[in-house]
C-alpha cells in the first residue's frame, strides 16, 4: 500500500549507553519525494538535530552523558503498517551533551506541538530527556530562559524539516481522526515531566545505616 504518513525519529544514549531515549515528530508522506532523494532527506534532517540542540553552547543543556546518535524516517499506510524506513548515513551528524552534571534519566522537559485546531486532536508532543542540571532554577523548576531556548529549538527544528525540499513537512498526526495537521506552534512548560521509569537496566549502589 502506498505511504499515507510519516514519522521522523530521532534519539540516543543516557547514562553512559546504560539506557536510551528518542524522540518523534510526525511528517507528510513523501509524495513530491523522489526516491533517489530520500538519502538527502534523512541525512539533512538528522545533521539539524545537531544543530538545533548539540551544538555550541546549547548543548549544555544536556548532560555529557547524554548522546545523539540515532536518526530514521519511518513510512506507514493508511492501516498502521510500516511501508518504509530511511537511515541517516555516516556520523558527522552525531552529537553530544556539553554539561558535566546529568539529572536522573526519567526526568525529561515536554515539549507541545500545537496546530490551528482545539482539542487533544489538533496537539502533539515530544519529551527531551538527558539534561543537564545547568538547566534547574533555583526554584527547581525549569529556568525560565532555559524553557524559551528549548521551546525556540523544537520550532527551530520544526521549520528546518519543512524547509528540505520534497514537502515532507513536520505535523501533528491524530489517530483519532486519522489526520494530519502543521505545527504552528510548540510550547514548553518550566514543571518537569517524568518518563517511563529508566532504572531497570541501570546499576544500584545501596547505602546503609544501622539502628540501634
Amino acid at each position: 500500500m502506498a505511504t499515507a504518513r510519516g514519522r521522523f525519529v530521532f534519539g540516543g544514549d543516557l547514562a553512559g549507553g546504560a539506557e536510551k531515549w528518542s524522540c518523534g515528530i510526525a511528517t507528510e508522506p513523501p509524495t513530491e519525494l523522489a526516491v533517489e532523494d530520500r538519502q538527502a532527506w534523512i541525512d539533512a534532517a538528522a545533521q539539524f538535530v545537531k544543530d538545533e540542540l548539540f551544538t555550541g553552547g546549547f548543548a549544555s543543556n544536556f548532560g555529557n552523558a547524554t548522546t545523539y546518535n540515532t536518526a530514521s524516517w519511518f513510512g506507514y499506510d493508511a492501516d498502521g503498517n510500516q511501508v518504509e524506513r530511511w537511515d541517516a548515513s555516516g556520523s558527522g551528524w552525531h552529537g553530544a551533551g556539553g554539561f558535566s552534571t546529568n539529572m536522573p534519566t526519567e526526568v525529561a522537559v515536554c515539549d507541545s506541538l500545537l496546530t490551528p485546531f482545539a482539542g487533544r486532536r489538533g496537539r502533539g508532543r515530544i519529551y527531551l530527556g538527558g539534561l543537564s542540571t545547568g538547566v534547574l532554577a533555583a526554584s527547581g523548576r525549569l529556568d525560565a530562559t532555559k524553557a524559551q531556548d528549548l521551546a525556540n529549538a523544537v520550532s527551530g527544528l520544526c521549520e528546518d524539516i519543512n524547509g528540505i525540499a520534497g514537502g515532507v513537512h513536520a505535523m501533528v498526526y491524530s489517530a483519532a481522526d486519522g489526520d494530519l495537521k502543521h505545527i504552528t506552534n510548540v510550547q514548553v512548560g518550566d514543571v518537569f515531566d517524568s518518563q517511563r521509569r529508566r532504572r531497570f537496566s541501570l546499576f544500584e549502589a545501596r547505602y546503609s545505616s544501622p539502628v540501634s
